[in-house]
């Protein structure tokens, strides 16, 4: 490669049994230095119902949301978006109850959602 050039890796993750699945690589350049990766991945049964997180890696749990200014009367959306990775329909519901806690608390709405 060329110095500042750029090279994707495509690495396939398919398994034949349910479970989790961890693979430690280490990626090298010839009598140079190299870089390890961490990849996870679990396998979920065909007929099983899930939801994730996007658009990131299936895999991941937590979303950070964006700062936003202390007294911004105008602060800005921002969306976590869900995916059904899964073969079949699923149905979900969202617990509403510690952000209505939340805003009691606060005597404002400080966060508020939409489905």
């Amino acid at each position: 490669m060329l110095p500042g050039q750029r090279q994707p890796v495509r690495i396939l993750y398919r398994h034949d049994h349910v479970g989790e699945h961890a693979l430690s690589a280490l990626l090298t350049v010839k009598d140079g230095k190299g870089v390890r990766v961490e990849l996870e991945g679990r396998t979920v049964a065909l007929e099983a119902k899930c939801l994730s997180l996007g658009p990131g890696p299936a895999a991941c749990t937590v979303h950070t949301l964006a700062p936003v200014l202390v007294g911004d009367q105008e602060s800005p959306a921002q969306a976590i978006e869900l995916r059904n990775p899964s073969a079949t329909d699923v149905r979900y519901t969202v617990d509403e109850a510690p952000v209505r806690a939340l805003n009691a608390a606060a005597r404002t709405d400080l966060v508020s959602f939409s489905a």
